[in-house]
């Protein structure tokens, strides 16, 4: 009897010693985010502005920034927010419209847009808006303008 005892006593030794044990492991994730800081157009190349109407939407701008502090888009017309004309010096002026975050905006400077911290790609039209070119009583010819646009970290 004696010998069952003990043998049942060290089962229960042992049965408590494993049901209260208790194993652990740790494992650390991690991941490197890499800048995310870009801007796209669907207006590269030449785009025909159609002077015989009030205005136009001349494409598209998708901007995106995963950089937390300020950065900006800066928006600069070559000629001051006017088509040129080649070999002239007759204007052809618009204003400028950034989605409907900015309108009716003169590009006689540039226009800055600034931003704080991240931003998921964000699309906004692009869009001009003039006087139609009849009205106006400038000459014949083929006018110009380039636009440039900018993203840039402040």
């Amino acid at each position: 009897m004696r010998k069952r005892l003990a043998a049942f006593l060290a089962f229960l030794f042992l049965s408590s010693y494993v049901l209260g044990a208790e194993d652990r492991f740790f494992t650390v994730l991690r991941s490197k985010i890499d800048a995310n800081f870009f801007l796209t157009s669907s207006m590269l190349g030449t785009v025909v502005v159609n002077v015989g109407a009030t205005g136009q939407n001349i494409g598209e701008l998708t901007f995106s920034s995963n950089i937390p502090g300020a950065w900006r888009i800066s928006i600069a017309s070559q000629n001051g927010g006017a088509l040129v004309r080649d070999g002239g010096a007759e204007r052809f002026p618009y204003r400028f419209n950034f989605g409907a975050e900015r309108r009716n905006q003169d590009l006689n400077s540039n226009l800055i847009i600034e931003y704080f911290g991240p931003k998921s790609p964000t699309t906004v039209a692009l869009s001009l808006d003039y006087s139609p070119a009849f009205s106006l009583g400038i000459p014949m010819g083929t006018y110009r303008d380039t636009i440039v646009i900018t993203l840039s970290a402040l």
